[in-house]
């Protein structure tokens, strides 16, 4: 009884979120919208435009199909502050940002089309062709599975940088949990985010930021305090921290070591308040990672930059093995945008 209790609770759930998604989310033509995108979730690739009205989801006729598109309206700020609104109020919630590629080397007549890198297995080391580039903030429900749910999708027009649609997509997602007092929002990103000009955008947020950091990098502490009758103007950088030279890192503040059944061994160090040559405004936690250290060839540390939130629940102490399964749990948005690419079109 308990089992169909909750599937019946599970199945209103989602009949009030397509209720509220129709109603609010479609503000033009939202008959015709809503059988299109059911068309595209229960067909998934299809062969041409014009077959998604052949689809038994699609439930006009075929000429709603092309009206749906002409004259149909999306209200794309109320959807995304509603998707955000879905995850977890409670807990350490992740939401990885990526970018992804869309070729359309043939449809020469779309405005804004760009040169973008594609990775493809024929060609080592990808391949350069024309399309639209996308940022992508996902939620990752559960760490080393193949699935993430989209909150937000933009395009990358060429006016614009992907770091800087980027920063927008974060905005717009502490602002719209708010309310969710209870969680911890840690937003994780890859290596072309780590640099103090995107992490100043994204500062003093009511979400962390957790970025990937080049293996080279150089950073810098900060000075000690100046001394009275010091002459000349104060220090801007203190000691030196490189990342080749462990010589240079000092004590960390915090390490962990533990088992991990994925990892294996796994050494976690933490240091605090350090800050790029060019920008000493921004400074960050760094985190060095090395897994599996019971192999004779382990593989290379991983380097992370941690942006603190402006406030952290009271239930939650963010631990540097919090951090590193927070951004262990972004990989599944590999795989939500393979699947989405591949099966669903």
């Amino acid at each position: 009884m308990e089992n169909q209790k909750s599937t019946k609770e599970n199945i209103n759930k989602l009949i009030e979120f397509r209720q509220a998604v129709y109603e609010k989310g479609m503000p033009a033509r939202r008959d015709a919208l809503f059988n299109v995108l059911d068309a595209l979730l229960c067909e998934g690739s299809v062969t041409s435009f014009a077959m998604l009205s052949q689809s038994e989801q699609f439930q006009r006729k075929w000429p709603s199909l092309y009206a749906a598109v002409a004259d149909g309206k999306i209200d794309s700020d109320w959807l995304r502050e509603y998707l955000a609104r879905q995850v977890s109020s409670q807990g350490v919630c992740v939401f990885p940002i990526d970018g992804s590629p869309w070729p359309r080397p043939r449809s020469r007549v779309l405005e804004d089309r760009q040169y973008i890198y594609q990775a493809s297995s024929d060609v080592n080391g990808g391949t350069v062709t024309v399309g639209y580039p996308y940022s992508l903030l996902e939620w990752c429900v559960e760490p080393h599975t193949s699935w993430s749910l989209p909150i937000d999708v933009r395009r990358v027009p060429a006016t614009q940088t992907a770091q800087a649609i980027g920063a927008e997509q974060i905005q717009t997602l502490a602002q719209s949990r708010q309310t969710c007092l209870e969680a911890l929002d840690v937003v994780a990103a890859d290596g072309k985010y780590g640099n103090s000009g995107f992490l100043r955008t994204v500062k003093g947020l009511r979400c962390g930021i957790l970025v990937r950091l080049r293996c080279d990098r150089v950073l810098h502490a900060y000075p000690p305090p100046a001394q009275p009758h010091q002459k000349g103007r104060p220090r801007i950088h203190g000691q030196r921290f490189a990342f080749k030279e462990p010589e240079s890192w000092g004590t960390p503040a915090e390490v962990i070591e533990l088992e991990d059944a994925y990892w294996g061994r796994v050494r976690l160090e933490r240091w605090h308040g350090l800050h790029e040559k060019k920008g000493a405004d921004v400074p960050y936690d760094v985190i060095r990672a090395c897994v599996h250290l019971e192999r004779e060839q382990p593989p290379s540390a991983l380097w992370l930059a941690w942006l603190a939130p402006l406030q952290v629940p009271a239930a939650i102490v963010i631990t540097v093995e919090t951090l590193w399964r927070a951004y262990s749990s972004r990989w599944p948005v590999e795989a939500g945008i393979h699947f989405r690419k591949e099966t669903l079109g």
